[in-house]
């Protein structure tokens, strides 16, 4: 909730700062500013790690899979189906994600400051929500929840296209989206951490994220050849 929070606010400010330039013809100068701000920021971040404790792990040595006994595994065993799950669902979400910004700032032609309401509205109800999941998924499970999050998540693009009015992109698609992606990524980590050995979960974490960020490369690559190709005339495709 802090970290949420504090996203929302400094996501905020950038956008007021970018308006400003914005209308002042130096729009480029607020997006340099918001740049070194950010780079400085995560200097300072990162020399802060040098203080952080650690102690010395003590977890058992254990075997570890492969990367490509791991991929033959998928459809096979339980691990494998949830990751093919998780990894198939980034790369049908990006299908379109990535056009998001360019619909709102490009075809809506809304404001630096609209494009930021809508976009952390996402991060806002994630916050309202993630409380009710985690009580949720303590009494369901977390199998339930990830069920309940896939069934939400192929509405967010479809709500999209019903209306352009701002208002209605924060309370209903973005509300959902953000209901359902709270749902999906609690789901995920916690039916994760249940179902992979605690001396197996550094190899296999590297496995899992690296599925998933190769169904996201794959989904925008489809999404950008589906906009190239695909003769749609009835609306700006």
């Amino acid at each position: 909730r802090i970290l949420g929070t504090l996203s929302l606010i400094t996501m905020l400010i950038a956008s007021f700062l970018l308006d400003y330039f914005k209308t002042k013809g130096l729009v480029f100068i607020g997006f340099a500013i918001i740049f070194l701000i950010a780079s400085i920021a995560r200097f300072i971040v990162g020399l802060s790690y040098i203080k952080q404790y650690e102690p010395k792990s003590k977890i058992k040595k254990s075997k570890n899979f492969e990367v490509l006994t791991f991929l033959k595994s998928l459809p096979s065993n339980n691990l494998g189906k949830f990751t093919l799950f998780g990894s198939l669902m980034k790369l049908s979400a990006f299908i379109a994600a990535p056009f998001f910004a360019v619909y709102v700032l490009r075809d809506l032609q809304l404001s630096y400051l609209w494009f930021t309401l809508i976009t952390i509205s996402t991060t806002l109800f994630t916050l309202i929500s993630i409380e009710v999941w985690g009580r949720f998924a303590d009494k369901y499970g977390n199998k339930t929840l990830l069920k309940i999050s896939g069934f939400l998540l192929p509405l967010v693009p479809i709500l999209w296209v019903v209306s352009p009015n701002p208002i209605y992109l924060i309370f209903v698609p973005q509300a959902v989206a953000g209901i359902a992606w709270a749902a999906f990524n609690l789901g995920s980590a916690d039916f994760f951490f249940d179902a992979v050995p605690s001396e197996k979960r550094p190899s296999l974490i590297a496995y899992y994220n690296l599925l998933i960020g190769a169904g996201i490369l794959i989904g925008s690559l489809l999404g950008s050849t589906l906009i190239k190709f695909i003769p749609i005339t009835f609306i700006n495709k």
